[in-house]
């Protein structure tokens, strides 16, 4: 018995897909707070901040370089 220690002893690709899973169910969580970058591909999240009002874009798009 015991307790893992970040992942002693996993392979980091299991530690890192575990950290990715924490993450996203903390965002989905605190979807009043928090969300995920509207852009197709973009794994950013932001959290919303109450002291501005909210702002209203209508169309995101990635820009291309």
């Amino acid at each position: 018995k015991g307790c893992l220690i970040r992942g002693a002893g996993l392979p980091k690709e299991l530690v890192d897909k575990y950290y990715e899973f924490t993450l996203h169910n903390y965002v989905d969580k605190n979807s009043k707070n928090m969300s995920w970058c509207p852009t197709a591909g973009c794994a950013n999240a932001f959290e919303f901040d109450n002291v501005l009002p909210p702002l209203n874009v209508p169309n995101v798009k990635k820009a291309t370089v």
